[in-house]
Parts: C-alpha cells; structure tokens; sequence
C-alpha cells in the first residue's frame, strides 16, 4: 500500500498504535480480573463457609456511629457487630468487628486486638487500580497492626450490586464498612437484623470531641443506595430475614423502622402514636 503524503501514513501509524494500546488495556483488565478472581476464591473459601447460616434463630444487631446511637437500644441474647469506632461502645460486648481503613479504626486496632472478639479487615479492590491516587494508600492499615488484631481477611469492593454467595465473592460496599457488615450479617441468616447508628444522617458521628467531618452529597447519596441494594438481596435470597432500623433517619420506609423514646424527645415532629418503640440500653 502506498501513500502520497504523509499525512496519510500518520493517520495508519496513530490507528495502530491506539488500536494496540486498546488491545493490551483490555488483556491488562482480563489478567487483573482472574488474579482477582483466584484471590477471592482462595481467601473468601477459607473465611466464610464456616459463617454460612451460623446465627440461624438469633437476633444479629450492627452497630455504627451515626448520631443515633445515643439512643441505642438494648438486645437481650443478641449477637452484636461493631463498625469502627463503635467498638468502644461499653454498653455492648460485641462478638463481631468489622473495619478497612485508618482514618476510621486508627484507634481501634490496639482494643480490636484484645478485645477478645472475632475482627474482620476488608481488603479494598479498588486500591489496586492503576489510576488510584497515592494519597488513597495511606488510608490502608499496616500489616503489622493487622497482624496484632490476628483478623479474618476479606475483600471488599465499589460495585452495582452486592452478591449473596460471599465464600466465592466479594463483599459489597457503597461507601461505608456497615455495607459489609449487612452483607456478612444477611450470610449467618439470622431472625433479625437490627441497625443501630445506621442512620445515614449525614450529621457526623455520635462521639463528642471528634471531628465531625461530613460526606459528599455523592458518598451520601452512594451509601443510601448502598442500603436499598442490599434490601434487594434480602428480599430474593433470604427473605425471612427481618432487618430492623432504630431511629432510622435517611433509612426510613426501607426495613421495618422503630424508636427509642430518647430519640423522640428530641424529635417532636415524630408522633409517638405512629411508631414503634423499642427500649434504650439501661432503660429498666
């Protein structure tokens, strides 16, 4: 083939250099995603069949941070969760605590690791992506503080949809640790489901003295979602599960909603003739 000016010749030369550059991009994302795939199913195969079904029959209570808390309840016989810096709550002896990142469990490691319960660190997919800014590494918690918590390792990642099946797959999230923690909780099947502090306010933390640093209007928006997707999954693969929210706030209308009379003292619009109470932690 001949070309009368250069021009031309260019135009050949840039097509296949993009069409290569397109070619290898995407054999780059193939072999990211079986490497993936392999790790998880190796992890996840070792972590998470025992959990299958586990709480069958028992009440599974999440707790959070979220400004509700104050006006947690009390769940006699329950299995508790902790997120982050929930683990510091002494009015609960969690069985369970889940965390990811520094910038919300810096603290907790050294108490996660004698607490004495079972602590789980997410593994977040979308560090390993060549264009994650560096300043996203420093978020990670180091080996060796992980080591000390002698955790259940998973992974954990920004997705559409959130998967049932986590001993081959990763954990949901949309924004926020309590994500995976539902997805595990909704894993052990239990009777009931309770959020605590869930409450997706977007009103900083319930913790007085700490920075109450407030989301995005997308990472807020993203962690609502987050919620109505993970109803979905309840709703197909185990809808017998009843999920609870206490002081629902964002959250309310999508599981079944109930309040703690401490809450409603400080919420007159909410009558308390329409709603469900439940009673606080210390209440006799």
């Amino acid at each position: 083939m001949m070309f009368n000016d250069s021009e031309g010749l260019s135009r050949l030369l840039n097509k296949s250099r993009d069409e290569i550059l397109s070619l290898y991009e995407w054999k780059s994302e193939w072999i990211k995603l079986n490497c993936y795939a392999n790790a998880i199913f190796a992890l996840h195969q070792k972590v998470f069949p025992k959990y299958r079904h586990c709480h069958v029959g028992e009440d599974v209570v999440i707790v959070a941070c979220g400004p509700s808390v104050r006006h947690a309840p009390v769940i006699h016989g329950a299995k508790h969760l902790a997120v982050n810096r929930a683990l510091f709550d002494q009015r609960y002896r969690f069985d369970y605590f889940f965390t990811m990142d520094m910038r919300s469990a810096g603290s907790c490691v050294e108490l996660a690791a004698t607490y004495g319960c079972k602590n789980f660190v997410g593994i977040y997919m979308q560090l390993w992506r060549e264009n994650t800014s560096l300043d996203r590494w420093t978020n990670v918690i180091p080996d060796v503080l992980i080591e000390k918590m002698n955790p259940e390792r998973f992974y954990m990642g920004y997705a559409l949809d959130p998967f049932y099946d986590i001993s081959i797959l990763p954990l949901f999230d949309r924004g926020t640790i309590a994500h995976p923690a539902l997805n595990f909780a909704l894993w052990t099947n239990p009777r009931r489901i309770y959020l605590i502090g869930c409450d997706c306010s977007n009103a900083g933390y319930a913790e007085g003295g700490r920075k109450q640093v407030l989301l995005s209007e997308k990472h807020h928006r993203d962690i609502i979602i987050g919620y109505h997707q993970l109803k979905k999954l309840r709703d197909y693969f185990c809808p017998d599960v009843e999920i609870i929210s206490v002081n629902p706030v964002e959250l309310k209308g999508l599981f079944k909603d109930v309040y703690t009379d401490g809450y409603l003292s400080e919420h007159e619009e909410i009558a308390k003739k329409d709603v469900e109470i439940i009673k606080e932690a210390g209440d006799s």
